[in-house]
């Protein structure tokens, strides 16, 4: 910390400022990339392209790569900001809409530079980070290695790969009775095992799958969980899980290769996401800063790998 952080958060910011904290506002830029592609960003679409060129241009992406690299931050954001760096730019790369190629030829410095640091930490550590919060290493590693595969780094998807196996490759006997915690919104297990069926051949996954868990049908059971207190930062989390699970749950209808139990997952998605849903727009700043991006990223799951499911449930 110095004087030079006493300014304003635009200045030390330019391209991700303006919400409760920094990862949020990476996401929100996420959120709005993928309204901007599914045309259902009326009706200011027009502001948030704007707002896109604006925040994701050279210079303002020059700032943000110079204030990482600055002394003493080279934990800044670590994993859960680097996550949302690298989701951003994956989606980036794919993106057809208009100036997306230039954002993500932008943001790339800044995306490489978190990669090399990720990669150097996860070599460094015995263990991985079970928390349902932002320190989650399961969350932040499925998403680094989408941006690997979307951006051709070989290297990191590969490093991504070993540090994934000698954390989770082991893992025997875990239950679903130890989750939530009160201030989760990520399922610890959930996104363990999103992260090895992403790494893992279809019938390794489902024999690793098997060994980790002591009941396997609890993967089905799992229920929306119950929000007591959206006006606390943390409490308010649990509406993020629910959304989160949504998600998880609809990667693992795509993975898990059983038609019945890829239905009973892809139901349990829905109910989850309108679980969230029914609860996005609380009036408390305390959760509709960050859940819109959990609720996109549920649906767009949703939407593409279990159809059937959203079809038969209405």
């Amino acid at each position: 910390m110095s004087a030079e952080d006493a300014r304003l958060p635009h200045m030390l910011h330019p391209a991700f400022f303006g919400c409760y904290d920094w990862h949020s506002a990476v996401h929100s830029h996420w959120t709005m990339l993928k309204l901007l592609e599914n045309g259902i960003a009326s009706p200011d679409g027009a502001g948030m392209q704007t707002a896109m060129a604006m925040h994701l241009s050279a210079e303002a992406m020059a700032v943000e790569y110079a204030y990482c690299q600055e002394p003493g931050r080279e934990g800044f954001e670590r994993p859960y900001g680097w996550a949302w760096i690298w989701k951003l730019s994956s989606d980036l790369a794919r993106s057809p809409l208009p100036g997306a190629d230039r954002w993500q030829a932008n943001i790339r410095p800044l995306a490489e530079l978190l990669a090399e640091r990720f990669a150097t930490w996860l070599n460094r550590q015995r263990y991985p980070c079970r928390a349902g919060t932002h320190g989650n290493t399961g969350f932040a590693m499925a998403f680094a290695l989408d941006y690997a595969k979307a951006c051709g780094n070989t290297e990191f998807a590969r490093s991504l790969a070993q540090a994934a196996i000698r954390l989770y490759g082991e893992d025997r006997g875990f239950t679903f009775r130890m989750e939530p915690s009160g201030n989760d919104f990520v399922s610890p297990m959930l996104a363990e095992i999103a992260l090895m069926g992403q790494l893992l051949a279809p019938s390794e996954w489902r024999t690793w799958l098997a060994a980790l868990l002591l009941d396997q049908a609890e993967l089905a059971a799992l229920s929306p969980v119950v929000v007591t207190d959206r006006g606390d930062p943390q409490g308010v989390h649990l509406d993020g899980l629910n959304l989160s699970r949504a998600y998880h749950l609809a990667v693992l209808a795509d993975l898990c290769g059983d038609e019945t139990l890829g239905r009973q997952l892809g139901q349990s998605a829905i109910a989850h996401w309108r679980a969230g849903m029914a609860h996005l727009f609380s009036g408390d700043f305390m959760g509709e800063h960050w859940l819109g991006s959990f609720s996109v990223l549920a649906a767009i799951q949703i939407a593409s790998n279990s159809m059937d499911c959203l079809s038969e449930s209405g």
